[in-house]
């Protein structure tokens, strides 16, 4: 698992925890530890250096055969992508090409962790299909689709298996990014006393679906070996910014939030058409899971 001390790879971990006994995990990490109060019992073998580093990488995969090689890694975000377009193309982009030409003709399956709402963009339905063109935006969402396509590719060529997943807005346990992820940057700041800046009226209605929730999704995909093909993994419904922020007023009305002027980069309204793995999700309802995020992050604010 390239990235699988972050916040969806960790998620990913945790759940196998409670519900694989027979999956062993090698975690690929540029940091020696996610946390130090929490330890997955799953992952057997840790492996710390640069995604970047080409000999590290094939020194990673020359003596193991994966079944699967899940990639959570990103080093950027929508917010700051365009205004480090060279970074995201060299640290995303060419270095997962990299990656691909090391396991081309290895029998794993390639899980690729793609954007629901950044490849999407803005087009003129806000319920996106996963045969709807891309339309992105930000080069956050120009590189996560052109990686998608790049993995095509391989399969045409190598026959190298995946799976794509676009992924909605996630929120939940082992969040730590400052900027990106509107739930849990509005609970952080909430619990700190400071205020929430919203792009925009508050009124964009986007997909949001509790971390936690994603897993299952994933490992049922694959058992039932729904390979080579893109999906859309999230809620299924729209809710708006307003009303989350309503929602965790209630939760802690200490929530201070201040409008700014919308970002050309943020896509305005999206909602996850999740027609073709609805029966494998069971979702969390949206207000019990604020609650179980607001609870995680209170009791591991300064961990």
């Amino acid at each position: 698992m390239i990235g699988g001390y972050g916040f969806l790879g960790s998620n990913i971990l945790k759940w196998a925890d409670n519900h694989l006994f027979d999956v062993d995990f090698t975690v690929i990490s540029s940091i020696r530890s996610f946390s130090n109060h929490e330890k997955f019992k799953c992952v057997k073998d840790e492996l710390f250096g640069d995604f970047g580093d080409e000999l590290f990488l094939k020194t990673a995969f020359i003596n193991n055969e994966y079944d699967y090689v899940f990639h959570c890694l990103t080093s950027t975000t929508p917010a700051n992508s365009n205004s480090s377009i060279i970074k995201d193309i060299e640290s995303n982009l060419i270095n997962t090409i990299k990656l691909l030409e090391i396991i081309k003709h290895s029998k794993t399956i390639f899980v690729f962790f793609g954007s629901g709402g950044a490849i999407y963009g803005n087009n003129n339905s806000i319920i996106h299909k996963e045969t709807d063109t891309p339309n992105p935006i930000s080069s956050y969402g120009i590189v996560k689709n052109t990686i998608e396509q790049y993995i095509k590719m391989f399969h045409n060529l190598y026959g190298l298996n995946y799976l794509n997943l676009r992924i909605s807005n996630p929120y939940g346990f082992y969040h730590k990014s400052q900027i990106q992820g509107l739930i849990n940057v509005a609970i952080r700041k909430s619990i700190q006393n400071e205020a929430i800046e919203i792009w925009g009226d508050g009124r964009n209605v986007k997909d949001y679906i509790f971390a936690q929730d994603i897993p299952p999704v994933i490992f049922s995909l694959l058992t039932k070996e729904l390979i080579n093909t893109t999906v859309n993994i999230g809620s299924g419904d729209g809710t708006s910014i307003n009303t989350i922020l309503a929602l965790l007023g209630d939760i802690n009305p200490s929530l201070e939030v201040v409008y700014k002027e919308s970002k050309l980069y943020d896509v305005k309204d999206f909602i996850l058409d999740i027609s073709n793995i609805k029966q494998y999700v069971q979702l969390t309802p949206l207000r019990e899971g604020l609650i179980k995020t607001y609870d995680w992050q209170k009791s591991h604010l300064n961990k």
